[in-house]
């Protein structure tokens, strides 16, 4: 049962509604659009890009997405796609009735593949990056660039940026759930731990950047990387 003022999640032509905001995917599985109280947050649509041999190759759908799960709390939809013509991706997403949207990806390669980098963009409007607050950056007016890199001894893996009306949070995530209050164990297995996030400005567009670093993926056996989103605010505005 929902509580009050939450309303049940639908999906209709690909858009995922629930209160006050609403989500768009791409053939790649990513948001190519993040609305919250009628304003669009996004620039252009997601990716995630990687660097291969001296080359950039992008996440691409391979088919529709299928409905996997569905109820008034939350919508689970599934993607399978490539990067480049080595790489599989099978991609889930959940959103939730309070604006959570959690990505989940397994990466399988068909033949020993290295991978300089593998970077998540998420270009959002200038217009409504007004405030950030999160990866070593204190809550207030967006200023500077941000250039964050993982250390294990805090808790500081995620950033919101946005106004209030419209906002997104973003936060990368381990395989698992991880609860730790203070610290996140820095796991081998994690992609992201390898990486960083910063920002760039590029006319109207403030585009955030996920990467993982530099890794090996061997045949046949999966790597899993994982980031949530959530929409903002979450309750109508009194």
């Amino acid at each position: 049962v929902l509580p009050p003022p939450y309303q049940p999640v639908r999906l209709a032509d690909g858009r995922v509604s629930l209160l006050n905001r609403s989500l768009h995917f791409a053939a790649s599985g990513l948001p190519d659009s993040l609305q919250s109280n009628g304003i669009e947050l996004l620039a252009a649509p997601m990716r995630l890009v990687a660097g291969i041999a001296g080359r950039e190759v992008e996440l691409t759908g391979e088919a529709p997405a299928e409905l996997l799960a569905s109820d008034d709390t939350r919508l689970e939809l599934g993607n399978s796609g490539k990067l480049g013509d080595a790489i599989s991706v099978a991609l889930r997403s959940r959103s939730e009735a309070d604006g959570c949207i959690q990505f989940f990806l397994d990466l399988t390669a068909d033949r020993e593949t290295r991978l300089d980098n593998l970077t998540l963009q998420l270009p959002l409007r200038r217009a409504i990056a007004r405030y950030w607050m999160g990866m070593e950056k204190r809550g207030g007016k967006r200023q500077g660039a941000l250039d964050w890199q993982w250390n294990g001894q805090y808790l500081n893996n995620l950033i919101w940026v946005g106004d209030v009306q419209a906002g997104v949070q973003l936060k990368l995530q381990s395989a698992e759930d991880t609860w730790a209050l203070w610290a996140l164990p820095l796991d081998p297995a994690m992609l992201w731990a390898g990486g960083g996030c910063r920002s760039e400005e590029n006319g109207d567009t403030l585009t955030l950047l996920a990467d993982t670093g530099s890794f090996t993926l061997q045949p046949g056996k999966s790597r899993s990387l994982r980031f949530r989103l959530l929409l903002t605010p979450f309750k109508p505005i009194d």
